[in-house]
């Protein structure tokens, strides 16, 4: 893609940014990559907050030991780098530390591994509530 034209200065090169979705052609239109482009550091990159906004869900299945949530994720704002973590439990996510467009909701599946040392007696709600969900905007300001 010819991007020459919308990034004539530096202020352009600053505030514009590209959002793309690979998608293969069959009926279910599954989403194969996506991902967005900068064309300039990204500290430099005018950034509000995204509000984002986060719901767990516990997963309650027999044969996985209830070990499994599913965070759906909201924004308003662009969000780059988007980030999970959690200071009381090792876990999988099935996406981390990705960018989000305007408006864009996005699920993921986490998988809880372990509790961490010395964090054993949490609930379950004191495990969800100890995620953080945080973005480069959260960083910089």
């Amino acid at each position: 893609m010819d991007v020459s034209n919308i990034n004539k200065s530096e202020i352009q090169r600053q505030n514009n940014i590209i959002f793309y979705k690979l998608e293969c052609i069959n009926e279910n239109e599954e989403i194969i990559s996506h991902g967005f482009r900068l064309f300039d550091a990204p500290k430099l990159f005018k950034l509000k907050d995204p509000e984002i906004k986060s719901l767990f869900e516990e997963i309650i299945e027999e044969p996985r030991n209830n070990n499994y949530f599913k965070l759906t994720l909201r924004v308003k704002n662009i969000a780059l780098y988007v980030f999970i973590d959690s200071d009381i439990v090792d876990f999988i996510a099935s996406d981390n530390f990705f960018s989000m467009e305007p408006d864009e909701k996005r699920i993921i599946d986490i998988k809880i591994l372990k509790i961490l040392k010395g964090c054993k007696d949490f609930s379950k709600q004191d495990i969800i509530k100890s995620f953080k969900i945080k973005s480069l905007y959260d960083i910089l300001n």
